[in-house]
């Protein structure tokens, strides 16, 4: 994220093969779409079937995903990674971007700026020096506000 991944990159190649050979632990949303996107941003083959737990018996994904806002945002940032033909991460994208909406107005303000933001440009189009220093700036508040209180 700080622009420092070219120091890593045998390190970061074995993290991602073996995340790629194992499915444990990525049983909920959340964890299932990152893995799914790092994966795919790394240009691994990656199946959209890895999805399919999260679909209903009508093949479209579950209502009960809709309060899990850490989970939509994931699916959305996975979705954007959609090669073509991928019709179930284009239904992901309007299911997570549309439960996303709705709920901005009720999330904290750092979720909502955060959901805002993803909504605007995906993750893996935005400068990633930039991105950090937003994430720098974001959490330098959010700890002056908790020392103050």
């Amino acid at each position: 994220m700080l622009a420092q991944a070219y120091h890593f990159e045998s390190e970061i190649r074995r993290s991602l093969d073996a995340i790629s050979t194992s499915t444990r632990g990525f049983e909920d949303l959340y964890s299932s779409s990152l893995r799914f996107r790092i994966l795919r941003q790394y240009s691994y083959n990656v199946s959209v079937e890895c999805f399919n737990k999260f679909r209903d018996q009508s093949s479209q994904f579950s209502e009960n995903l809709r309060e899990d806002v850490r989970g939509l945002l994931s699916l959305y940032e996975a979705s954007q990674l959609a090669c073509e033909g991928e019709t179930m991460l284009e239904e992901a994208s309007a299911f997570s971007s549309e439960h996303l909406r709705a709920k901005i107005s009720r999330m904290d303000q750092r979720m909502s700026q955060h959901v805002q933001r993803a909504l605007q440009v995906p993750l893996h189009r935005r400068v990633h020096r930039v991105e950090a220093r937003e994430y720098i700036e974001t959490f330098e508040r959010t700890d002056r506000r908790s020392q103050a209180a």
